[in-house]
């Protein structure tokens, strides 16, 4: 489908108000979508088709309320995670490729206000590794999320790669370190189609687990539910 939509909460109702916004430049089913600069939304990706909606990525401004293309993903992909970073990047990670039907594990990321200021930039793959540089400790998977924590790290959590993961990894963005958090999660974790999100300012991300609707809190180290 194309529909985008926007709910708004009605103060006085307490209620939801759904209201129609312009159509995306191309049909999706399984893609990812992320905030950026708290006023875009950003999405990447689809099951649609095996190269073109699976690789484009487009940017809503809420204010214009009208979609602009950006450089697309060198991986089609669906199913997977996707969150900003410093208000200045957007990353995706892992999902289902497009091209082999199989589990990836494979990290892009692209300067999204370069894009918006008219710049030549692509995606680029982002390596990671663990402490000892060993290859990345992100085993393939769909289904997970991702959201920023600070101003370095990126927290991924959960997901399902022929098993659901209550798996909790912290991202470095300036070393490209990737390593268990502390704690991992209390239980299995498949944040698929539902929100992950976090708040900056506490240094706190929250998820949400698809088949039983629990809450989960990252903060301090550590995870609650």
């Amino acid at each position: 489908m194309y529909e985008c939509h926007q709910l708004i909460l009605n103060k006085q109702t307490n209620m939801w108000d759904c209201q129609k916004k312009a159509n995306m430049k191309a049909p999706r089913h399984g893609h990812a979508a992320c905030s950026f600069m708290g006023k875009y939304a950003l999405v990447t990706g689809s099951r649609k088709d095996v190269d073109f909606s699976s690789r484009k990525t487009e940017i809503y401004d809420t204010a214009a309320n009208t979609w602009a293309d950006l450089p697309m993903l060198i991986h089609g992909r669906h199913y997977h995670a996707s969150c900003e970073f410093n208000n200045e990047w957007a990353f995706v990670f892992a999902g289902i490729s497009n091209v082999t039907k199989r589990y990836i594990s494979s990290i892009e990321r692209l300067n999204v206000r370069q894009c918006l200021n008219n710049l030549n930039t692509l995606w680029a793959e982002f390596v990671v590794r663990d402490e000892v540089n060993a290859p990345s400790p992100i085993s393939a998977r769909q289904g997970l999320g991702a959201a920023q924590l600070n101003g370095d790290m990126i927290i991924i959590m959960g997901g399902f790669g022929g098993k659901y993961f209550n798996e909790s990894l912290q991202v470095s963005v300036s070393t490209g370190i990737c390593q268990k958090t502390r704690m991992q999660m209390p239980v299995n974790c498949f944040p698929f189609a539902v929100p992950t999100v976090s708040d900056g300012d506490a240094n706190e991300v929250y998820t949400v687990d698809w088949s039983t609707y629990k809450l989960f809190r990252f903060k301090n180290e550590a995870w609650t539910q």
